[in-house]
């Protein structure tokens, strides 16, 4: 029934071509082509399917880039509003030139049964708009959604970028205007597809010559139309239109003397005074009016000039107002950057450490007087030197340099963190530990343009730590002695006369033994810190079975594991790891300070996972507990001297374990860090913490 309804066409079509030269090919899609027609494609052998030929797709629609929108975009899902569809411009591989198709979806009974379709051609649209002339080299020029040129004129070739001899249509469309060098054409051809830029003239730079653009955006097409004309042309035309109307006053001038002698003198008043307002308007007195009361032509000629005068004092007078205004701006906006100036000079001067400026090469470009009174060097020396040559910061150890927190700065845009383990030298040649940070500076846009640096004379802070550590060291000793003669004397009595002291003298006894222990481990820690700091622990390195070590520990706690009712699972590889070079006693002590931490802070019934194996050069080894965790707002302090998280402190414990085991697996060249799940606030816990370390080790097997 479809085939013979369609049939009809065959006559509709020719007729609709024919009153449309611009259209190409005409067609009506049936569902799942079950039947085609199509015009002027037809088929000699009608009886084979219908009268014409649609086995694929016209080659045209299948062209890379455009979007064939016939049952995917048309049907009743992606086209409820039952609209036609068009699709983008596209050069017709037959031959036919420049092309946009459109197809709307034919419904029966409210269902979909085909798709009708016809191809357009655009070349006299094209055409239309190369003939489009404005004043000597004005031109007009079109382009598509994606800034890709429908209509290019001969004259638009240099200003629009397109360096090839050849117009061919096929290579323009492969010129996008959004790729051109031109800043100011870029923007406009971006407001041209976005919409914004309507009726509005810009002024864009091609080379040294101003142009004038406007566009419009034909609607629903998403194409727009743009007309280039050169200012000077323009202005050129307004100043032989001005010379023209100065032409014709001069004429009319000696036109009315010589009327003079062949008028009254009621005319000659009149003329007079024309003439004279003529002359003020000409040499740009615009207040003057022309007084004439004839209520004749001449009268009529004066409001002429009046009126003329008039707008050109508005248009002046605006022109200058605008002028002034912008000019206001800028003494406004000068005086708030020299106000900036001064008050960011007031605090660069003002501070005690020293600040230093760099561009993006590195090179100086500010110092504050604080940099001179710690380095010695004069800032007119130092400006436009690469820092790194006249502020050289070393490591402290090795006397590399040490630039990192600047670099990171430059080269990321973050802020780096303070540094104390860096030296500056002087301009003497003097070392002076300094503490260092660097942020980024940016540009309105978020672009680093450089980055500024601060340094920090830490000698003092040094000098203070070092009294505190001596001080700790002396207590330390002083306290060991008698600390363990009342730990031998408890025990002595509790082995001797413990069944013979009553229960409560024997538990006074045993807690004097105990508080005596911790008060022994505590000097033991305080020794091991001053030790560690002042760089007196010695270290001797063994080739140890790492495995042992691990087993050895856990066994040793298995009593207090019982009593806490927690249990030690320990993961290690199937494989005997290659042996580790380590100081037994350093390492032994990192491990008991992490398991006894997780056994003191988890629940009874709860798991302490212990893992480790070798990854690379490095023995990796984790410790995994269900216990209450570390608050977030703290973890950064974790493994600072003598803190203790705020939902631990009412259980025992110095405080130095963490920043023990930290400098010790730093001293054996290792990392140690944690991780903990959970809350987000101080009173909030976490659930659960790992700790982990790593240490350096051997790659070859030690079977």
């Amino acid at each position: 029934r479809n085939l013979t309804f369609s049939a009809a066409l065959d006559f509709v079509f020719p007729s609709i071509k024919s009153e449309n030269p611009n259209i190409g090919n005409i067609y009506i899609i049936g569902d799942e082509y079950g039947w085609y027609r199509l015009y002027p494609n037809s088929d000699p052998d009608p009886e084979k399917r219908g009268g014409f030929v649609m086995d694929v797709l016209p080659a045209d629609l299948n062209k890379e880039g455009v979007d064939p929108v016939f049952w995917d975009n048309l049907d009743e899902f992606h086209n409820p509003d039952k609209k036609a569809k068009w699709t983008p411009p596209y050069v017709d591989v037959t031959g036919q030139g420049l092309m946009v198709s459109v197809l709307a979806p034919v419904y029966q009974n409210n269902k979909m049964i085909a798709v009708a379709g016809m191809d357009v051609s655009l070349e006299d649209i094209s055409n239309r708009i190369l003939d489009i002339k404005l004043w000597e080299t004005g031109y007009a020029f079109m382009i598509d959604s994606r800034g890709r040129p429908i209509s290019f004129p001969v004259r638009a070739r240099p200003d629009l970028e397109w360096g090839e001899e050849s117009l061919e249509i096929s290579k323009i469309r492969e010129f996008s205007l959004l790729n051109v060098k031109n800043e100011q054409l870029r923007n406009v051809v971006k407001e041209m597809i976005d919409g914004t830029h309507v009726h509005e003239p810009r002024i864009v730079k091609f080379g040294q010559t101003e142009k004038y653009i406007v566009a419009h955006q034909i609607q629903n097409t998403g194409w727009s139309l743009a007309l280039v004309v050169p200012v000077n042309e323009v202005l050129g035309s307004a100043l032989a239109t001005r010379n023209f109307i100065f032409i014709v006053l001069g004429i009319i001038t000696l036109i009315l003397v010589v009327l003079v002698f062949f008028t009254s003198r009621l005319v000659t008043a009149p003329i007079k005074e024309l003439t004279k307002g003529a002359l003020e308007i000409s040499k740009g007195n615009l207040d003057y009016q022309i007084k004439i009361k004839t209520k004749d032509e001449i009268q009529e000629l004066a409001q002429g000039f009046n009126e003329m005068a008039r707008r050109l004092k508005v248009y002046y007078a605006t022109l200058e107002q605008k002028v002034k205004d912008r000019t206001n701006e800028l003494a406004l906006a000068k005086n708030r950057i020299e106000q900036e100036k001064n008050r960011i000079e007031a605090i660069l001067i003002s501070m005690a450490d020293g600040v230093f400026v760099v561009d993006t090469q590195g090179r100086l470009a500010l110092l504050n007087p604080a940099v001179k009174r710690i380095t010695g060097f004069e800032e007119k020396d130092c400006l436009g030197q690469p820092y790194n040559q006249v502020l050289k910061f070393l490591t402290e150890k090795e006397k590399k340099e040490n630039i990192a927190f600047m670099q990171h700065a430059l080269q990321t845009g973050e802020l780096s963190k303070m540094t104390n383990h860096t030296v500056l030298i002087t301009k003497n040649g003097k070392e002076i530990p300094v503490a260092c940070s660097a942020a980024a500076i940016k540009d309105e846009k978020g672009i680093v343009v450089g980055a500024v640096g601060a340094f920090r004379d830490i000698t003092k802070e040094r000098e203070v730590e070092k009294i505190k550590s001596e001080f700790v060291s002396l207590a330390s000793h002083q306290l060991r002695t008698p600390v363990t003669i009342i730990k031998w004397g408890a025990e002595t009595l509790l082995k001797s006369l413990g069944d013979k002291l009553k229960k409560k003298d024997r538990e006074q006894v045993d807690r004097i033994y105990r508080g005596s222990n911790r008060m022994i481990e505590l000097v033991n820690d305080l020794l091991n810190v001053s030790r560690l700091e002042g760089g007196r622990l010695v270290f001797k390195r063994d080739e140890i079975q790492f495995e042992e070590l691990i087993d050895k520990v856990v066994e040793e706690y298995k009593p207090y594991l019982e009593k806490k009712n927690v249990k030690v699972s320990v993961t290690k590889p199937e494989e005997l790891m290659p042996k580790i070079s380590i100081d037994l006693e350093k390492i032994r002590q990192v491990v008991i300070i992490l398991l006894d931490n997780a056994i003191k802070y988890s629940p009874e019934g709860s798991e302490i996972k212990i893992k480790f194996e070798q990854r690379g050069k490095e023995l990796f080894y984790s410790n995994a507990d269900q216990g209450v965790g570390i608050p977030k707002g703290q973890q950064e302090k974790i493994f600072s001297r003598f803190f203790r998280a705020d939902n631990v402190s009412q259980k025992p414990g110095t405080g130095l374990g963490l920043y023990l085991a930290k400098g010790l697996i730093e001293a054996h060249g290792g990392k140690i860090w944690f991780s903990s799940e959970g809350g987000s606030g101080e009173s909030e816990e976490n659930k659960g913490t790992t700790f982990f370390f790593t240490l350096p080790c051997k790659k070859e097997n030690s079977k």
